[in-house]
């Protein structure tokens, strides 16, 4: 094999397999042709096929030029122009994997004459010959990469070109297990994204105790739960979430049971605690284990509720409480748990250090988005 010829070739194979993310691999891609076969210039695209409209917000770019071009709109118009004569031509030859310009396999220059690619790019640099590879998903091109040379080098040559071919395999393999992470990724923040604003504190912690994902509403029980309600009225952003350390004692105690557990114990899985000052606030911290096939760790899932005096069936919200506190403001939200039990405007407004005209004025904000006229009405609903 001809990768195992150059150990320095080797290791910059293994950094492209080693890539989990676009633009990891478009680095390391960059770093093989440089390293594989002598060239003029390159440059690697990937993710740019597969969009159909906005090229420019889907491409990821690494060029390995002498000149750098800046970001103009001829360069943006360059790559538009790049993407469609490269589709065109693979569309044409769909089974063409690695390409050598010598060899005809990219368009005649006839019709790269009238392109911007050819009057920009490969007239003042010089172009002479072209190596590159494409990858697609069934017969959709998604990605490409390509060197060339000058008029006043040598072409490329057939074991250099098998070095490429050579090579094809591991770079479509990594390449593809980066589309899948990336894909992952864009789905996992897309659902964080939409919990942000959900009215249940939900925390999720990895097995060493950090954060992997915190909502809005967590991040001001958070502040309640560690510093009091007027802190958690302060808060402005969910970046400044810290989990009370009492709740991350709880959760060590879980791995610890996970971890090593005593003969005839039963493994934990869930602790219930309250706040020893205010007990209406409670956490319930979970141990969720990964499933059977995977070689992940346990995380922990926190949830911090306000519980009332009310009987354990009425203590969770209903589909149509949740419903409702998506739709309240967090100010609005503090009145809920209070409004549950019954306390009088004055009350609530003590409890909250607000006075009673914005508790009144609140509360009617609440009546209107739940869309029912009376106060006992209200109750009902939040109960």
């Amino acid at each position: 094999m001809l990768l195992t010829r150059q150990p320095a070739l080797a290791t910059a194979l293994l950094d492209v397999c080693a890539a989990v993310t676009y633009e990891d691999f478009a680095d390391a891609a960059v770093k093989f042709c440089r390293t594989a076969v002598p060239h003029t210039g390159g440059e690697v695209f990937l993710n740019y096929l597969d969009f159909e409209v906005d090229t420019e917000q889907a491409l990821i770019v690494r060029s390995d030029f002498p000149t750098k071009r800046g970001r103009t709109p001829e360069e943006r118009a360059f790559r538009q122009e790049h993407a469609q004569i490269v589709g065109a031509y693979f569309e044409r030859h769909p089974n063409t994997q690695v390409y050598r310009g010598q060899n005809q396999t990219l368009p005649a220059l006839a019709e790269l004459e009238k392109t911007i690619w050819f009057q920009e790019v490969m007239v003042p640099e010089g172009w002479h010959d072209f190596l590159g590879m494409s990858f697609r998903t069934g017969p959709i091109v998604h990605s490409s990469l390509f060197i060339n040379r000058a008029f006043n080098q040598p072409t490329f040559s057939p074991d250099e070109a098998a070095l490429f071919e050579e090579a094809y395999p591991y770079f479509a393999s990594a390449l593809q297990r980066v589309r899948l992470l990336e894909n992952s990724r864009a789905i996992r923040t897309d659902l964080e994204t939409s919990l942000l604003d959900l009215p249940v504190a939900t925390v999720l912690l990895n097995w060493q105790l950090g954060l992997e994902h915190a909502n809005r509403y967590a991040a001001r029980m958070c502040a309640a739960w560690a510093h009091g309600r007027g802190a958690a009225r302060m808060l402005k952003t969910p970046a400044r979430l810290e989990v009370p350390e009492d709740l991350r004692t709880a959760c060590r105690e879980l791995r610890e049971s996970w971890s090593s557990p005593k003969p005839g114990a039963i493994r934990l899985l869930r602790r219930t605690i309250s706040h020893p000052a205010h007990p209406e606030l409670q956490a319930t911290i979970t141990l969720l284990r990964p499933h059977a096939l995977r070689l992940s760790a346990p995380t922990f899932l926190i949830r911090i509720t306000e519980v009332t005096h009310l009987s354990p069936a009425h203590q969770d919200p209903g589909p149509n409480t949740t419903a409702l506190l998506a739709r309240l403001s967090g100010a609005e939200r503090e009145l809920v748990p209070l409004l549950r039990r019954g306390l009088a405007n004055k009350e609530i407004a003590t409890a909250l250090g607000k006075s009673v005209p914005t508790i009144k004025k609140q509360l009617h904000s609440i009546l209107a988005k739940a869309g029912v006229p009376s106060r006992a009405r209200l109750i009902t609903i939040l109960q």
